[in-house]
């Protein structure tokens, strides 16, 4: 498929992704899942299930700004695969904790590893200490561990550089940044 094969060169997806994305695709054709959805907005949403699936943590807000669709849709979409497609394939989506977006935002913002580690170890402490993320966007929770971690090995990173990057706002940036100096007992 021409707008599959498009969508993986620009989101730089592995083939193995694309073939499962392709499955998933496949499948939702067959149940007829398309009346009313738009070809390119099931796509993506395949797509986005077959990078959980394969455990990539990439976000939605990635992948439609690539495909140039409305979040909304290719969200509802991804829910209707979820319940409908992928236990007929027998394929399961693995949920992302915050220590997976660490590593992804680390390497965007070209930090060193001794910060990493310095996050990774933030997240750990804050959880031991009764942190408790249900109900918070993971990538809120690494975003602000990035932050913390960036200031204790001296590569200051804006807090407008971070949420843009982890796609948060800086408020939320802020509210976790409080959160995990509160239950990992550091201050700046």
């Amino acid at each position: 498929m021409p707008n599959l094969q498009r969508l993986q060169k620009r989101l730089g997806i592995p083939d193995a992704v694309a073939e499962d994305a392709l499955r998933i695709y496949t499948q939702t054709v067959k149940k007829k899942l398309t009346m009313g959805r738009s070809i390119d907005t099931l796509l993506s949403a395949s797509i986005f299930a077959a990078l959980r699936v394969h455990g990539i943590p990439r976000t939605a807000e990635e992948i439609t700004k690539v495909a140039q669709i409305p979040k909304k849709k290719v969200i509802k979409s991804y829910r209707l695969i979820l319940m409908e497609v992928l236990p007929k394939l027998n394929l399961k989506v693995q949920h992302f904790s915050a220590d997976r977006y660490v590593d992804k935002f680390n390497e965007e913002l070209k930090l060193s590893m001794k910060c990493r580690n310095i996050a990774v170890k933030l997240i750990e402490k804050a959880k031991v200490s009764g942190f408790n993320s249900a109900g918070k966007d993971p990538k809120g929770i690494a975003a602000a561990a990035i932050y913390i971690g960036s200031k204790i090995c001296n590569e200051n990173r804006t807090q407008k550089e971070i949420s843009k990057l982890a796609r948060v706002t800086e408020v939320t940036l802020r509210m976790r940044v409080k959160d995990l100096q509160k239950y990992a007992n550091m201050v700046d």
